[in-house]
């Protein structure tokens, strides 16, 4: 008998694992990330009316990875959607890393590439599973409303 992965089993433990793991990923990097003061904390949206404060931010990252973890559970039959639910993860993760450091202009390419990245994945776990394309609606809402602040931040930013 071939024995399934903890994170594809068809069950709750399944659910369950698919959901929490993304979330213990990414809680742990970006609490390394926040707590050695590497990320920039003086972000170009702070001076931005319109922006959540950070703790907001980080709580709506939290909701959405599991959501894109149970995504990915709900479609890990289908090699192409369950793996750009996993790129998906890993570039969310990425990011933090690549525009951390970064200006503006940086941070609005990669707010268009997630962007692109969200919508790939929702239409691809969209054609295997409708309850996928459901959790997947609060992060292209959120990353929607990110491009719209990195764009704002990024027409703010004083020309060098």
């Amino acid at each position: 008998m071939t024995k399934t992965h903890p994170l594809n089993r068809p069950d709750v433990i399944g659910a369950i694992s698919s959901a929490l793991v993304p979330l213990l990923l990414v809680l742990i990097g970006n609490g390394l990330i926040f707590a050695t003061g590497w990320m920039d904390q003086n972000s170009s949206f702070d001076r931005l009316e319109n922006a959540p404060p950070g703790w907001f931010v980080g709580l709506m990252w939290t909701l959405i990875y599991p959501l894109w973890g149970l995504a990915r559970w709900r479609v890990r039959l289908y090699s192409t959607a369950s793996r750009m639910l996993i790129g998906l993860m890993v570039w969310g993760f990425l990011y933090t890393i690549i525009t951390g450091p970064a200006g503006p202009m940086t941070g609005a390419i990669c707010n268009g590439i997630s962007l692109l990245f969200v919508i790939l994945a929702s239409l691809l776990a969209a054609r295997r599973d409708r309850i996928a394309l459901f959790l997947m609606v609060p992060s292209i809402i959120w990353v929607v409303f990110a491009n719209y602040l990195g764009l704002a931040a990024l027409h703010a930013a004083p020309m060098l």
